[in-house]
């Protein structure tokens, strides 16, 4: 099954099934973006794969709001216990929606390194020159959070 980004899934009315094999189907088409990377294929991220990173998002915040309420409706658990689960599964769920989108970030700043640095090249800048300024930019960044602060 290929996904295809359309209607936000939260507009869409879905069953949990369908809704995990929609998630599957997403991941499948993600690490297909990411293969493709891995062999060094030139492979911009488009519209479309990150329409796909953003309806697996969603589809993530539905399927744990649908287990959070679960978990607040077990009676075996104090009311004050659910809500504290329910929280806690929220909680965890803005966490890995954080580290999706860091990831996307981040692939795009690698992508956006690389381009930079092929640029210089074809400019006639030497690659020791090229990684001294890689190597200075990564201190600097290491000094900004070690102060945490901004450096000047």
């Amino acid at each position: 099954m290929t996904y295809k980004p359309g209607t936000p899934a939260s507009m869409r009315v879905m069953t949990v099934e369908e809704g995990i094999a929609e998630r599957q189907a997403i991941l499948d088409q993600v690490g297909d973006v990411q293969r493709f990377r891995e062999r060094g294929e030139n492979f911009e991220l488009n519209a479309e794969e990150l329409a796909l990173y953003d309806d697996l998002k969603t589809l993530d915040y539905l399927l744990a709001e649908r287990d959070a309420q679960r978990v607040e409706q077990k009676p075996e658990k104090s009311k004050r216990q659910q809500k504290k689960d329910a929280r806690l599964l929220r909680r965890l769920t803005g966490a890995v929606s954080d580290i999706g989108i860091a990831q996307t970030n981040l692939m795009l700043a690698i992508q956006e390194r690389d381009e930079t640095i092929a640029e210089l090249m074809k400019r006639g800048i030497d690659y020791p020159t090229i990684a001294a300024h890689t190597v200075m930019s990564n201190v600097s960044l290491s000094i900004v959070d070690v102060m945490g602060t901004k450096k000047s």
